[in-house]
């Protein structure tokens, strides 16, 4: 007796959108006959499967072969191809940074100031003057120039964890120097006492002391 002719067997798949390297999806693969399904990576360098969930290896695009055997009643099932992108992984977001300084007071020409200026991160904070001319900056000590506006920059670099701050301009200040007066000493000065002329530069008592 002939034996009755098998069944058509279809598999129905569902195309994942695309994963970054390390993470993983679900796939979703189901028989019509409700047999088993059997996925295999066609691209173990780009992704791996394990029963039905696939992880990311390297970038590029991943391929999963879909099948199902037959049995008794139904035949195999044509093979489907599931397939979608793996990408570089996301870098994680930064954490902001913020620099915080304390307004210097005005100076004079010739004259230095240490601005203090800190980054909330701990990160160096680097000042550089925008007129120097005016005034000329090494590390975070400010020397006057000339006279004028004395306009700064403060910044601070991005490292593994934190974002770059934002630079924070900071003027200040930087007057005429002013000039020095030299006092020339006193000799020969006199000074009343009573009726009496001393000098004080020698100390010795003169006559009586007469008004012009």
């Amino acid at each position: 007796k002939t034996p009755p002719a098998k069944l058509p067997q279809a598999i129905t798949v569902v195309q994942p959108a695309a994963i970054e390297m390390g993470e993983t999806v679900t796939l979703q693969a189901t028989s019509d006959a409700g047999l088993p399904v059997v996925l295999v990576s066609s691209t173990p360098g780009i992704c791996s499967v394990a029963g039905n969930v696939a992880t990311g290896v390297a970038v590029g695009g991943c391929a999963v072969t879909v099948s199902a055997a037959g049995d008794a009643t139904h035949n195999a099932a044509p093979d489907q191809v599931i397939a979608f992108q793996v990408d570089a992984k996301t870098p994680p977001a930064k954490l902001p940074q913020v620099i915080t300084v304390v307004q210097p007071g005005d100076i004079e020409a010739g004259k230095t100031v240490t601005l203090q200026a800190t980054s909330d991160a701990g990160m160096p904070v680097i000042v550089s003057s925008s007129t120097p001319a005016i005034c000329t900056v090494a590390s975070n000590v400010v020397t006057g120039v000339a006279a004028g506006t004395c306009a700064l920059e403060v910044t601070a670099a991005a490292n593994d964890t934190y974002a770059a701050a934002a630079p924070v301009a900071v003027e200040l200040v930087v007057k005429e120097a002013t000039p020095e007066v030299v006092v020339p000493p006193q000799t020969g000065a006199v000074e009343e006492s009573g009726s009496t002329v001393i000098d004080i530069s020698t100390g010795v008592q003169g006559g009586p002391f007469t008004e012009a």
